[in-house]
């Protein structure tokens, strides 16, 4: 079972990327980074998807400053 920080330092190493992760750890990794981060010189807002009542998605997208 992967961790919330181990789920967020995957995504900084590659922000194209996503995992899955149980609920709960994707709900305190929403709370650790605040719901953004900052990944390759880029910010990313932090995205969760729940997938079903255990299993959530995160990712990320780049934020665009217009």
């Amino acid at each position: 079972m992967k961790t919330a920080n181990e789920a967020l330092n995957y995504l900084a190493g590659s922000p194209a990327g996503v995992t899955t992760l149980p609920t709960s750890q994707a709900d305190k990794a929403l709370l650790d980074t605040g719901g953004w981060m900052l990944a390759r010189g880029y910010m990313y807002d932090v995205q969760i998807k729940r997938l079903s009542a255990k299993v959530s998605r995160i990712s990320l997208k780049r934020r665009v400053y217009a």
